[in-house]
């Protein structure tokens, strides 16, 4: 006996499906409306109902064609489009556009955008390039004006510095060693004026002694002796001074000198490239604000050559009109950066592209075969192949989130006189052959029922209803497949909830289980 879950599979138990997938049929709520209704109309040829009484309506048992086919709305589209979109950076108001279905040849004009106010910002741009110019060039000026000033700089500190050290050099090869031999020459004249007037002095004395001088001469030779001596120490002592004081002050007056011009060659060097830097830092941020503005004034002419949007190849035009309103290509509306606005179908590969409730999605594979219909051109039947599915499921608007679909493209299968008239955008309806047993006993689905988990249906015999517990495999809205439990040309109740709820009850109870009742059909 099979359980409640078997219901849902396209196949009987241990018996795979193709795809190995289990297939979920939503029966719609158009039976019960059917069931209501076939007591006083009678039902569809494929039930054949026969009214017993006034209470009990049924359907026999028969064998044959059983066909599960997903029904779908859907919009024809090329599969190979070429797609132009918008290439302006702001959205634009469409202020032209040639009529939908016109033939175009490559690069002609089909849309143009209002540009206005981006050739006014161009306009304003292109004055802030002209004022960076001049504010670039006289930086560059500056920067050649430091750089001379530079120059001038350092080549009189290197000047002082080259001096300092000949002013040291000269001291110590120079002045010093010529004022050292003049002191010592001044001490030297000194001590041998000292040794004459102390021979002098003392030939006078020998002379007074022996009458020939007077004692004035001897004193005043005396005198002369001592101011030769005061000479004589007044020279050493100069001598003194300028090597053991003079020549030190002097030396390192004169080295410090060298050193400080050292030192103040390195400022001016390390002055200027400072100085330079700021000013070549200057020229670089004035360069860096021309280029910004040059760049967008070239974006601006971009933008602006944007607003002119041509056809890429040679056809017939299609504005991408589909979804909301918002997205609507006429004049007046606005277009977004990058939002598609022309189409230029291959009308050689056209399909249909449907979306799929994720309750009914599996089953449905790559290769299935479909048939399509047209609002515009009823009486056409084309043919059509599912030739992609995509892997995650697209979700629904702000209102209604939760919905989940999947989209799924119908190749389209024809030939050309019967492909000629049809043109993207036009509505399809497209029945998706998921699966078929050509030979095969099938009832109702409005004759079974799931009692506890028990597959269950009312067959009317001679000795009244009784309940058969069934086996089954694939189900559609044109019926389900009977394996085992029932036998061509009997007939079941259609509506059994209605007519055998008490059996029902019975059974349930009967069953020892209070699990949820699902009523398939009947």
């Amino acid at each position: 006996m099979t359980g409640l879950h078997d219901w849902f599979e396209g196949t009987s138990p241990g018996e795979k499906s193709p795809n190995g997938r289990r297939l979920l049929v939503i029966l719609p709520a158009s039976l019960a409306v059917l069931l209501c209704c076939a007591v006083t109309f009678p039902l569809a040829s494929t039930t054949s109902p026969t009214v017993l009484s006034k209470h009990f309506i049924t359907a026999p048992v028969k064998r044959g064609l059983l066909q599960l086919i997903l029904n779908e709305q859907g919009r024809i589209d090329s599969s190979d489009n070429f797609v132009v979109t918008s290439e302006c950076e702001w959205a634009k108001a469409i202020i032209r556009l040639i009529p939908e279905g016109e033939w175009v040849e490559e690069g002609d004009i089909v849309v143009e955008l209002d540009s206005s106010e981006l050739e006014d910002r161009l306009k304003q741009r292109e004055i802030l390039v002209i004022n960076a110019q001049a504010a670039q060039i006289q930086a560059q000026e500056v920067v050649g004006l430091q750089k001379l000033e530079n120059a001038s700089a350092i080549a009189a500190a290197e000047l002082a510095q080259k001096l300092a050290e000949l002013d040291l050099e000269k001291y110590i090869k120079g002045d010093f060693p010529k004022q050292l031999k003049e002191a010592e020459g001044a001490v030297a004249l000194a001590r041998e004026d000292v040794t004459r007037a102390q021979e002098r002095y003392e030939y006078v004395a020998r002379m007074a002694k022996k009458g020939y001088e007077s004692p004035t001469a001897v004193e005043q030779q005396r005198l002369s002796t001592l101011k030769y001596e005061q000479a004589l120490d007044k020279a050493r002592r100069e001598l003194d001074l300028l090597v053991n004081y003079t020549y030190e002050r002097e030396l390192a007056e004169l080295k410090a000198l060298a050193a400080e011009a050292k030192r103040e060659r390195s400022r001016v060097n390390k002055t200027s490239e400072l100085a330079l830097a700021n000013r070549e830092i200057l020229v670089t941020q004035r360069e860096s604000q021309l280029k910004n503005h040059q760049d967008f004034a070239d974006r601006m002419r971009r933008n602006i050559a944007a607003c002119t949007i041509r056809s890429p190849v040679t056809g017939e035009i299609v504005y991408a009109n589909e979804g909301s309103r918002r997205n609507e290509i006429i004049e007046g509306k606005n277009v977004r950066y990058r939002q598609e606005v022309v189409r230029v179908p291959n009308l050689d590969q056209l399909e249909v592209d449907v979306r799929i409730h994720e309750s009914q999605i599996e089953g449905v594979t790559n290769g299935l075969k479909a048939s399509i219909t047209l609002d515009a051109y009823p009486e056409l039947l084309l043919e059509g192949e599912v030739t992609s599915i995509s892997n995650v499921p697209t979700n629904g608007s702000n209102y209604n989130y939760d919905l989940k679909e999947y989209d799924v493209t119908v190749r389209i299968i024809g030939t050309p006189e019967e492909l000629e008239d049809l043109k993207p955008g036009l509505n399809a309806k497209v029945d998706i052959h998921i699966a078929e047993r050509p030979d095969c006993l099938q009832v109702p689905a409005q004759s079974v029922v799931d009692v506890a988990g028990q597959l269950v249906v009312f067959v009317h015999t001679a000795q009244g209803v009784e309940h058969r517990e069934i086996e089954v495999g694939m189900k559609s809205d044109m019926g389900v497949e009977v394996l085992s439990g029932l036998q061509q040309g009997e007939d079941v109740l259609l509506g059994p909830r209605t007519n055998c709820s008490e059996q029902i009850a019975a059974l349930r109870e009967q069953i020892g289980s209070e699990v949820n009742v699902e009523n398939i059909g009947g």
